[in-house]
Protein backbone atom coordinates (compact mmCIF):
# COMPACT_ATOMS: atom_id res chain seq x y z
CA UNK A 1 0.00 0.00 0.00
CA UNK A 2 1.38 3.35 -0.79
CA UNK A 3 1.83 5.85 2.23
CA UNK A 4 0.00 8.87 1.95
CA UNK A 5 -3.10 7.23 0.07
CA UNK A 6 -6.13 6.49 1.25
CA UNK A 7 -7.09 2.62 1.00
CA UNK A 8 -10.90 1.05 1.21
CA UNK A 9 -11.51 -2.46 2.23
CA UNK A 10 -15.08 -3.79 2.50
CA UNK A 11 -16.05 -6.55 4.69
CA UNK A 12 -19.33 -8.41 4.03
CA UNK A 13 -21.53 -11.18 6.00
CA UNK A 14 -22.80 -14.19 3.88
CA UNK A 15 -25.57 -15.06 4.46
CA UNK A 16 -24.71 -18.48 5.73
CA UNK A 17 -21.99 -15.83 8.25
CA UNK A 18 -25.04 -13.73 9.16
CA UNK A 19 -27.02 -17.06 10.26
CA UNK A 20 -24.30 -18.94 11.65
CA UNK A 21 -22.80 -15.93 14.08
CA UNK A 22 -26.47 -14.21 13.84
CA UNK A 23 -24.35 -10.62 13.64
CA UNK A 24 -25.36 -7.93 11.89
CA UNK A 25 -22.89 -4.90 10.33
CA UNK A 26 -23.01 -3.37 13.60
CA UNK A 27 -21.09 -6.34 15.07
CA UNK A 28 -17.88 -5.89 12.69
CA UNK A 29 -14.98 -3.99 13.63
CA UNK A 30 -11.71 -3.85 12.24
CA UNK A 31 -8.26 -3.92 13.02
CA UNK A 32 -4.77 -2.59 12.02
CA UNK A 33 -2.38 -5.96 13.58
CA UNK A 34 -4.15 -5.89 17.42
CA UNK A 35 -5.67 -2.21 17.65
CA UNK A 36 -9.21 -1.44 16.62
CA UNK A 37 -9.64 1.24 13.95
CA UNK A 38 -12.08 4.16 15.26
CA UNK A 39 -15.59 3.58 14.05
CA UNK A 40 -15.75 7.14 12.59
CA UNK A 41 -13.66 5.34 9.36
CA UNK A 42 -16.45 2.63 9.11
CA UNK A 43 -19.20 3.03 6.54
CA UNK A 44 -22.15 0.77 6.99
CA UNK A 45 -23.31 -0.05 3.23
CA UNK A 46 -25.65 -2.26 4.49
CA UNK A 47 -27.38 -4.71 7.38
CA UNK A 48 -24.64 -6.83 6.44
CA UNK A 49 -21.33 -4.73 5.23
CA UNK A 50 -19.15 -2.14 6.47
CA UNK A 51 -16.42 -0.42 5.11
CA UNK A 52 -13.50 1.07 6.01
CA UNK A 53 -11.15 3.62 4.51
CA UNK A 54 -8.06 5.45 6.23
CA UNK A 55 -5.39 7.22 4.95
CA UNK A 56 -1.86 4.78 4.99
CA UNK A 57 0.80 5.58 7.10
CA UNK A 58 4.01 4.34 8.60
CA UNK A 59 2.04 3.63 11.96
CA UNK A 60 -0.28 1.70 9.90
CA UNK A 61 0.68 -1.80 10.51
CA UNK A 62 -0.03 -5.36 8.90
CA UNK A 63 -2.36 -7.26 9.12
CA UNK A 64 -5.94 -5.97 8.54
CA UNK A 65 -8.37 -7.76 9.82
CA UNK A 66 -12.13 -7.86 9.69
CA UNK A 67 -13.77 -9.05 13.02
CA UNK A 68 -17.23 -10.30 14.01
CA UNK A 69 -19.19 -10.40 17.03
CA UNK A 70 -20.71 -14.30 16.94
CA UNK A 71 -23.82 -14.48 19.24
CA UNK A 72 -24.21 -18.22 19.01
CA UNK A 73 -22.89 -18.94 22.53
CA UNK A 74 -24.22 -17.34 25.70
CA UNK A 75 -21.44 -14.72 25.57
CA UNK A 76 -20.37 -12.78 22.34
CA UNK A 77 -17.08 -14.08 21.10
CA UNK A 78 -15.07 -11.67 18.17
CA UNK A 79 -14.37 -13.98 15.66
CA UNK A 80 -11.57 -13.10 12.50
CA UNK A 81 -13.45 -13.58 9.68
CA UNK A 82 -11.04 -11.85 6.80
CA UNK A 83 -7.46 -10.69 6.98
CA UNK A 84 -4.61 -9.30 4.84
CA UNK A 85 -1.11 -8.96 5.09
CA UNK A 86 0.42 -5.93 3.70
CA UNK A 87 3.28 -3.87 3.47
CA UNK A 88 3.62 0.27 3.28
CA UNK A 89 5.61 2.57 0.82
CA UNK A 90 6.56 4.08 -2.15
CA UNK A 91 7.39 3.87 -5.91
CA UNK A 92 10.62 5.04 -6.68
CA UNK A 93 11.33 8.09 -7.64
CA UNK A 94 12.71 8.26 -10.96
CA UNK A 95 16.43 8.02 -11.21
CA UNK A 96 18.01 11.32 -12.54
CA UNK A 97 21.55 12.17 -13.50
CA UNK A 98 22.28 9.04 -15.88
CA UNK A 99 26.12 8.86 -16.28
CA UNK A 100 27.83 6.24 -18.00
CA UNK A 101 31.71 5.19 -18.61
CA UNK A 102 34.03 2.68 -20.58
CA UNK A 103 37.69 2.36 -20.09
CA UNK A 104 40.26 2.50 -23.18
CA UNK A 105 43.81 0.82 -22.11
CA UNK A 106 45.58 2.02 -25.33
CA UNK A 107 43.60 1.83 -28.06
CA UNK A 108 41.82 -0.65 -26.70
CA UNK A 109 38.15 -0.25 -25.47
CA UNK A 110 36.81 -2.05 -22.65
CA UNK A 111 33.58 -3.95 -23.23
CA UNK A 112 32.08 -3.16 -20.17
CA UNK A 113 30.02 0.35 -19.61
CA UNK A 114 29.54 1.42 -15.95
CA UNK A 115 27.02 3.58 -15.21
CA UNK A 116 25.80 5.52 -12.30
CA UNK A 117 22.91 7.59 -11.12
CA UNK A 118 20.82 9.39 -8.60
CA UNK A 119 18.28 7.44 -7.17
CA UNK A 120 16.28 9.98 -6.02
CA UNK A 121 15.68 11.35 -2.19
CA UNK A 122 13.20 9.37 -0.89
CA UNK A 123 13.65 5.53 0.54
CA UNK A 124 10.91 3.64 -0.84
CA UNK A 125 10.47 1.19 1.84
CA UNK A 126 10.24 -1.58 -0.15
CA UNK A 127 12.43 -3.91 -2.25
CA UNK A 128 13.43 -2.08 -5.63
CA UNK A 129 15.07 -3.44 -8.41
CA UNK A 130 17.26 -1.29 -11.09
CA UNK A 131 18.10 -1.96 -14.72
CA UNK A 132 19.88 -0.97 -17.37
CA UNK A 133 19.09 -0.99 -20.84
CA UNK A 134 21.36 -0.16 -24.02
CA UNK A 135 19.77 0.05 -27.22
CA UNK A 136 21.83 0.46 -31.02
CA UNK A 137 20.75 0.10 -34.53
CA UNK A 138 18.63 -3.61 -34.09
CA UNK A 139 20.46 -4.30 -30.45
CA UNK A 140 18.89 -4.36 -26.91
CA UNK A 141 21.62 -5.05 -23.91
CA UNK A 142 19.64 -4.99 -20.16
CA UNK A 143 21.25 -5.78 -16.61
CA UNK A 144 19.60 -5.52 -13.44
CA UNK A 145 21.89 -3.53 -11.09
CA UNK A 146 21.74 -4.97 -7.38
CA UNK A 147 22.78 -1.83 -6.61
CA UNK A 148 20.67 1.33 -6.36
CA UNK A 149 22.90 3.81 -7.78
CA UNK A 150 25.44 1.46 -9.81
CA UNK A 151 25.34 -0.74 -12.78
CA UNK A 152 27.26 -1.77 -15.57
CA UNK A 153 26.34 -2.77 -19.36
CA UNK A 154 28.29 -5.83 -21.45
CA UNK A 155 28.28 -5.14 -24.93
CA UNK A 156 30.70 -7.69 -26.22
CA UNK A 157 32.00 -5.58 -28.37
CA UNK A 158 31.57 -1.58 -27.65
CA UNK A 159 29.89 -0.04 -30.51
CA UNK A 160 31.94 2.86 -31.68
CA UNK A 161 30.70 5.46 -34.39
CA UNK A 162 27.11 5.20 -34.06
CA UNK A 163 24.49 6.42 -31.14
CA UNK A 164 23.57 4.22 -28.10
CA UNK A 165 20.54 5.14 -26.21
CA UNK A 166 21.04 4.18 -22.42
CA UNK A 167 18.47 4.47 -19.75
CA UNK A 168 17.75 3.00 -16.53
CA UNK A 169 14.59 1.94 -14.58
CA UNK A 170 13.10 1.72 -11.52
CA UNK A 171 10.31 -0.71 -10.09
CA UNK A 172 8.54 -2.27 -6.81
CA UNK A 173 5.24 -3.48 -6.11
CA UNK A 174 3.69 0.07 -6.25
CA UNK A 175 5.05 1.17 -9.68
CA UNK A 176 7.74 2.27 -12.12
Amino acid sequence: MELGKEFTATCILSEYGRQYTRATADDISWMFRNVTVDRKYYTKINESTISITVNITEETKSPLKCNVISHVLSHPESKNVYGMLFTVGYPPEMPKNLSCWVLQSGDQLSHIMSCTWNPGARDPLLKTTYSLHARYYSTNISNMSIQKNYGELDFQTMPIYTTVTIQVEAENELGK
